[in-house]
Parts: C-alpha cells; sequence; structure tokens
C-alpha cells in the first residue's frame, strides 16, 4: 500500500498549524502503529523551478513541418520556445514550462539553443518529462484561470511528495487506504481529523435501479443514477495523485473511482448506464457454464459461486474483482450508474482464485470492507466529485440491505488491560485512545466497559483486541522492559495427564490452561533455551525434540527447545 506524505498532511490538521513529522520520524509513527513501513521514496525533487507559462503566440516552424514557434509569457519575460507537441493550445492557455537552467527528472539540464535556425529558451514539458504522469503525446496543458509564473509546485499538490510503502497485514483492511492511516495518526500524533466534504445524495428513491438476489452474498449495494456527466481527461491535481500511488489516470470518472479506493480504501464502480439493458442492475449469482469477457479482454466461464453484477440480459461486471468488457466509462458516456457495495469476503476470495484476477478492489473486499459508515462515505464522496469534476447529477438512487456481519459487544475490564500490559495506562486516556479510533464505549460500569467497535475495524471481537489498540497507540515503547532469564524451575504437569509415552494429553493440556487462566494467570510464551536435563524431565519422551546451540549464550542454556 503506497501511501502520499502530501495526502496524510491534508487530512492531519495540527491546531498550531505546525506540519507533519520529518519523513523519517513520521515512519516510525506509522511502523509503531503496526503498519511497518517497507520504504520511503521523495519523488518531485527539484520540480520546484517549472512554472505556468502563458502563450501569447503559436507560429509553423519556417524549416520544421512538425515544429512550432511559441511566444510564452513565464510572468516575467516572453520568450520564444520551439516545440514539437500537437496540442500546444491557442494563445491564452497556460503550460508546464522548464526556463533554462533547469535540470529535469531525468537529468537533461536545459540550455538555450538553436533549432532548425530558432533559438529555443527552455522547454515547454509534458507529464513524462516532469515524471508526474504517463503521458508523453502531448504537452501538459494546465487550466486557463492560473497565472503566469506561478510555481507548478504551488497549484498542484504532490508534486513534491514523499511516498511511504506500508506492508498491511490481512487484519486490518482499513489501512489500505489513507483515511484509515490518519485515523491511526491523528489518535497517536494528537492531530484533528479532517474528512473531506461529503455531498449527501438528495435525489429521489429509485428501486427499480438495483435488485438484490444474493443477500448472502451482498449485505449492502448502494446505486446511484446520474445523467449529464461530461467525460474528459482530469484536472492535473488527480492525475499526479494518482500516479504517485501507482495508478494510471484514464478519465475523469475512472478518476474519481480510484481516488476514492485510494482514500477510503472502498472500491467503487461507474458503469455507462447506456450499456445497460433496461438501465439498471441484478446482484445475483451466475449461471453454470455462463459466459463473461472482463475489462482486460479476457473470457470467463463462471460457475454458481460467482456473484455478478448484471443487467436485465447478461453479466455486467465479477463482483468484487473487476468490470466487464462493456461495463467501463468511455469519453461520450452521459448517463452513469454509480455503484458502492460490501460484498462477503470469502466469496470474493474464491473467486479471485478460480479465475485468477487479483485486482485492487479483490485485495480490499477479501479482506473486508467497512459495510456502515464508511461506505456511505465513500458513495458520498464520489458523487460530490462526480458532480464537481464531471458536471454529472443524481437523479436517483437505491440501497439494497443484504445480510451484514454483526456488530459485536465486547465487555473491557480497565483491570484485565493493566494486568495483560503489566503497566497501568490511565482510565482516562484508554477511553479517549477508543473513541479516537471510534469505538463506541459505554463506561456506566466502571469496572466493565462496554465496546462496540466501528464498522470498518473487523479485526476487534475479543477484549484483547481493545486491549492490543490501547497498547499500539499509548506507545509499545512505553512497555516496561523486564530481562527474562532462565529461574532454573521447570513445571512438570501430573502423571494422570500424560500419555502412556509420557507426552501431556491434548485435550488435558488445554483444560489445564483453561484452569489457570480462570485463576487469573497468563498463559505467556516461556524462554526457548535450556538444560538438556530439563527438557528430558519435560519431554523424556521426545529426546531428540531439540537442537543444540553452536555459540550458547553464557546463562541461557546450550540448547533450543522445538515444543
Amino acid at each position: 500500500m503506497l501511501i502520499s506524505r502530501t495526502w496524510l498532511q491534508e487530512l492531519l490538521v495540527d491546531p498550531s498549524g505546525a506540519p507533519l513529522p520529518p519523513d523519517d520520524a513520521l515512519a516510525d509513527a506509522i511502523t509503531g502503529l503496526g503498519l511497518e513501513v517497507d520504504g520511503v521514496t521523495r519523488v518531485g525533487q527539484g520540480l520546484g523551478s517549472i512554472v505556468v507559462g502563458e502563450v501569447r503566440s503559436v507560429a509553423p516552424h519556417p524549416k520544421a513541418d512538425k515544429l512550432r514557434v511559441v511566444e510564452l509569457h513565464d510572468g516575467q519575460q516572453t520568450l520564444t520556445v520551439v516545440c514539437g507537441a500537437p496540442n500546444v493550445p491557442e494563445p491564452g492557455g497556460k503550460v508546464a514550462f522548464a526556463p533554462v537552467g533547469v535540470t529535469l527528472p531525468g537529468g537533461l539540464t536545459l540550455e538555450a539553443r538553436e533549432v532548425r535556425g530558432v533559438r529555443s529558451h527552455g522547454m515547454i514539458c509534458s507529464e513524462q518529462e516532469l515524471q508526474i504522469g504517463p503521458d508523453h503525446e502531448g504537452i501538459l496543458v494546465l487550466p486557463t484561470a492560473w497565472s503566469a509564473g506561478e510555481r507548478l509546485v504551488d497549484r498542484v499538490p504532490g508534486i513534491e511528495d514523499t511516498i511511504f510503502e506500508l506492508s498491511v497485514t490481512p487484519n486490518r483492511p482499513d489501512a489500505l487506504g489513507h483515511i484509515g492511516v490518519a485515523r491511526d495518526l491523528a489518535v497517536k500524533l494528537r492531530r484533528m481529523l479532517v474528512v473531506p466534504p461529503l455531498s449527501e445524495p438528495k435525489a429521489p428513491a429509485m428501486p427499480e435501479l438495483v435488485t438484490l438476489e444474493a443477500p448472502e452474498r451482498c449485505g449492502r449495494y448502494f446505486g446511484y443514477a446520474l445523467v449529464d456527466a461530461r467525460v474528459r481527461p482530469s484536472p492535473p491535481w488527480l492525475r499526479v495523485r494518482l500516479h504517485r500511488l501507482g495508478l494510471r489516470p484514464i478519465n475523469n470518472v475512472v478518476d474519481i473511482t480510484n481516488l476514492v479506493l485510494m482514500e477510503w480504501g472502498q472500491p467503487l464502480h461507474c458503469f455507462d448506464r447506456a450499456n445497460l439493458a433496461q438501465g439498471r442492475v441484478v446482484i445475483r449469482p451466475a449461471r453454470p457454464g455462463e459466459p463473461m469477457t472482463t475489462l482486460d479482454d479476457r473470457a470467463l466461464e463462471l460457475c454458481e459461486d460467482d456473484l455478478v453484477i448484471a443487467d436485465a440480459e447478461r453479466p455486467q461486471a465479477l463482483a468484487g474483482v473487476m468490470g466487464g468488457l462493456h461495463s467501463g466509462v468511455q469519453p461520450g458516456a452521459k448517463a452513469l450508474l454509480l455503484e458502492a457495495a460490501w460484498f462477503e469476503p470469502a466469496g470474493i476470495r474464491r473467486t479471485s482464485k478460480r479465475h485468477q484476477i487479483q485486482t485492487d478492489s479483490s485485495h480490499r473486499f477479501e479482506r473486508g470492507v467497512d459495510h456502515g459508515a464508511g461506505l456511505a462515505r465513500a458513495a458520498a464522496r464520489a458523487l460530490g466529485l462526480l458532480e464537481k469534476l464531471a458536471g454529472a447529477r443524481c437523479v436517483g438512487g437505491h440501497v439494497a440491505e443484504g445480510q451484514r456481519p454483526p456488530i459485536p459487544s465486547i465487555a473491557l475490564r480497565p483491570d484485565r488491560t493493566r494486568m495483560v500490559l503489566g503497566m497501568d495506562v490511565p482510565d482516562a486516556e484508554a477511553r479517549s485512545i477508543l473513541a479516537g479510533l471510534e469505538v463506541d464505549v459505554d463506561t456506566s460500569e466502571p469496572a466493565r466497559w462496554i465496546c462496540r467497535p466501528p464498522t470498518h475495524r473487523p479485526d476487534l471481537v475479543r477484549e484483547v483486541d481493545l486491549i492490543e489498540e490501547i497498547m499500539r497507540i499509548h506507545g509499545l515503547d512505553e512497555l516496561p522492559a523486564v530481562a527474562c532469564m532462565p529461574t532454573g524451575h521447570t513445571a512438570v504437569a501430573p502423571t494422570g495427564l500424560r500419555e502412556p509415552g509420557g507426552a501431556l494429553l491434548r485435550a488435558e493440556q488445554d483444560r489445564l490452561v483453561d484452569a489457570l487462566a480462570a485463576q487469573g494467570l497468563h498463559e505467556a510464551v516461556s524462554f526457548a533455551f535450556s538444560e538438556p536435563d530439563k527438557l528430558e524431565r519435560v519431554r523424556p519422551d521426545r529426546p531428540g525434540e531439540r537442537v543444540a546451540l553452536a555459540n550458547p549464550m553464557r546463562g541461557l542454556g546450550p540448547v533450543l527447545r522445538t515444543h
């Protein structure tokens, strides 16, 4: 998972206006939260000299048919620049301009030079030349409202950025989006989490838009009908943001769904309603042998265990995995259907493995996305962006409800927290940590809090899970360091609990563990180094289950047990 520092900075506000900690300290903070940072990459360094240029005139090159001579104002002076791109805008248009003396990311240092008899002062740049996007077929054309001479880095967030590569464990699907990571950091760094503005749909109900025939496989499905969409390239800030996170910009509609994916961790899909028979969708199991062609032109033969999003005639998407060939939004599309859903994780995992298709969407659905408030917020965020960037109007919608996972009620005992951690975390701090993580805490019984975890944290199901959350935010480095040294004593189970050969019966071992835990004792992984005679007393039936150390540490025992 790639995380942008610039994006985190937008989400995390300090009351004093202070920026986030330096990159190394921020990486340490993220790792301390249990989200391992595998790499830190700084991008866009040296692009601070790229400015907005205003085209004053465009003329054919007198000696080259494919070149143009552009008179360009850089905010201070008018310069002549020779350009070979086919999309130089008309006078008044704005472009990305690299003046003489600038070194581009590829290592080229610009000099004034003759180009077929015309002296060129600088370069009008493409996305690829600036390494802020994949487009190299034309120059980067900027909004006309921008002023000549403005620095591009001041106009496009994320051009200069630091990208953190996280290794997210399967139990933390909420951390597969910037808001999930920012939520943890907000509590850890004592900052305020500022969620982007959401556009609550105000359109009338349209129940005919969505039919749910597999409620056990689809717990919730938001469907919204939009009209008057204008499909076109995304603005520079959106294209750069996606490119920095390893996603290819396509068009404003598709890019919006990908932005919300990286923001909320919620996969979305936009259908072209003109390609949907009867303009509606049906969530149903596939029919045995039913054919479908995916967006990447792969022919599939489906089975009843596959869940599909179909129209009135055929499958349009493999639910939670990939859209169909005709489901994508192409230039010219006007009417859209926005999908935001929660699919049962195990079913998505089976389908993904069966067809050997792994996508950003399936990766998240397999782990369990938010089926509550986060799902609704992601849909609202996408609706607002579609209206703002594509001019689309929502004219109706429907939310189909299926079988969603229950939200557990977990009893948390403050005394138990102190016992497990071996240290005192004040109750007020523990409550504050849980509240910051959006855990609903009822403390009407001071000795036994009733907690309800948020729907974006499917991993919180037991008391120890909440204790771990408290310790994770409080700081694992705050745990007291106590040396673990051998005592010279070895616990031996009573003879009646052993097999004839001497091994402890598994069932009796479990009963013994339960009985000791009921008395308030803790089960721990004991020290692995020991003396051969002590291991002989514990497991006389298996003398080979030990490893002699080539370089034993003094006082810790020369053998390593394997049980």
